[in-house]
């Protein structure tokens, strides 16, 4: 579970379909989306995939870093 922000809007509701992106070494989201959103961040992040092949665990920054 994660706490948002009071101002962040829209609020998510219980139930909603959300996507959660955390960022490398965080503890706490960077990036989230509903709805017609999910798409396109589902898609960059599989996008990145084939850019890890070959990565071990604590190598580097990995994609997009």
């Amino acid at each position: 579970m994660f706490t948002m922000d009071r101002d962040i809007a829209p609020h998510l509701k219980r139930g909603d379909q959300t996507l959660i992106t955390i960022p490398k070494r965080e503890n706490h989201p960077d990036n989230w989306a509903t709805g017609k959103e999910i798409k396109p961040l589902r898609d960059m992040i599989v996008n990145a995939l084939p850019g890890s092949r070959g990565l071990k665990c604590g190598q580097g920054g990995g994609p997009g870093v």
